[in-house]
């Protein structure tokens, strides 16, 4: 592990800018934190532009400089309204701090960026994090994405696999670097006996599929009757999930306390994090519970999981939405105890890979090449 305090700094200190309509409780809203906080410690200027005005989730470096529309765009507005009011907000964001380069994320606010781009010369810098195939949804952002992602000047792309995707639509300057995470502030790999709880992250959404983590949970509780099943997150489907909890007579082991800030020190010790998405980029919650240890079996969706987990070797790997062989998994977890604890011990590699200052250092590269060619 890379201690960012002691990283050289190659780069010539600039000022970068990051653009995220929030900054709720989210991976890419994560990302973004870590980012910027490693960025000013290396001596860059670093401005962040939440258009929705709302504080953010996560704490930021105090150095980092926020800025929100004075009059936020309406999210409740008609679509093109609320793009129309976003484009200006973003317009007067670059004519009066002037950033030299600014990376944005999410497909939609990128869309509106590159458009304010084109009256505004800043260089952006677009940052896939989910899906491309899955992600935005409806025809017409596809199209859009198509027609104007060709003009941003640089891209940050997780895995070698969404690179490939992109190839037809971007060829220009770019980085294969996954989501970055602050490894000194895990807490060290739990070696005493775990508690028998199975826990996930993620939003109450539908590309999350906790209804298949439930279906699942509830064969496993057949056999192993002292086992827990927690679900950290919020979202639209929490009603959905409860009631399928009650029908599945689940209540008393099954539960959703929310999002939290202290998730690590809530799952350090459980026994197993399952992951059942159904579609990803290179998630956080699951390179989170690598990184500290706890043997993990996930879905084998793309993209993401497989660039992390070596089936058997740091991890278990399993179809998309079925619950009988989630299932199954877990239970070869909690019934192999030697086995499981060395998936473990292996799972820990993956800080050398997502640690931020390594991370940070690919970002500065790709905005340095983008400054020097235009």
């Amino acid at each position: 592990m890379t201690d960012h305090a002691n990283l050289p700094n190659t780069h010539m200190p600039m000022h970068l800018a990051f653009v995220m309509w929030a900054m709720d409780c989210g991976g890419a809203e994560r990302q973004v934190a870590d980012l910027t906080a490693n960025m000013v410690a290396l001596g860059h200027q670093v401005t962040l532009f939440i258009g929705s005005g709302k504080p953010s989730f996560y704490p930021l470096d105090p150095r980092v400089r926020v800025v929100a529309p004075p009059r936020p765009p309406d999210e409740h507005a008609r679509p093109l309204r609320f793009q129309w009011q976003l484009f200006l907000a973003l317009c007067r964001f670059i004519r009066e701090y002037h950033p030299q380069v600014i990376y944005v994320l999410l497909v939609d606010t990128t869309l509106t960026l590159i458009l304010a781009s084109f009256f505004t010369r800043v260089r952006v810098i677009a940052c896939e994090v989910n899906n491309p195939i899955v992600d935005p949804q409806g025809k017409k952002l596809r199209l859009l994405r198509k027609m104007l992602f060709p003009f941003v000047d640089g891209m940050i792309l997780q895995t070698a696999r969404v690179r490939e995707w992109y190839r037809a639509i971007f060829r220009g300057p770019f980085r294969v670097v996954p989501n970055p995470l602050d490894c000194r502030q895990l807490p060290a790999r739990w070696t005493g006996e775990r508690e028998k709880v199975i826990v996930s992250v993620g939003r109450l959404e539908a590309q999350k599929d906790h209804a298949t983590l439930i279906r699942a949970f509830a064969l496993v509780h057949a056999r192993h009757a002292d086992y827990r099943l927690v679900i950290y997150g919020e979202g639209s489907l929490r009603a959905a999930l409860e009631a399928q909890r009650a029908a599945l007579s689940l209540t008393e082991v099954v539960a959703l306390p929310g999002s939290v800030k202290d998730i690590y020190q809530r799952i350090y010790k459980v026994a197993i994090f399952a992951f059942a998405t159904n579609y990803e980029g290179y998630p956080y919650a699951l390179m989170e519970a690598l990184a500290l240890g706890i043997p993990t079996v996930s879905s084998d969706c793309l993209f993401g999981p497989a660039d992390m987990i070596t089936d058997r070797e740091n991890g278990l790997l399993v179809p998309v939405g079925d619950a009988e062989a989630l299932a199954g998994a877990i239970m070869r977890l909690i019934e192999n105890p030697a086995w499981v604890d060395e998936m473990g011990r292996k799972a820990l590699a993956i800080r050398d890979v997502i640690d931020c200052p390594r991370v940070t250092q690919e970002y500065l590269a790709l905005a340095a090449e983008v400054t020097a060619h235009r």
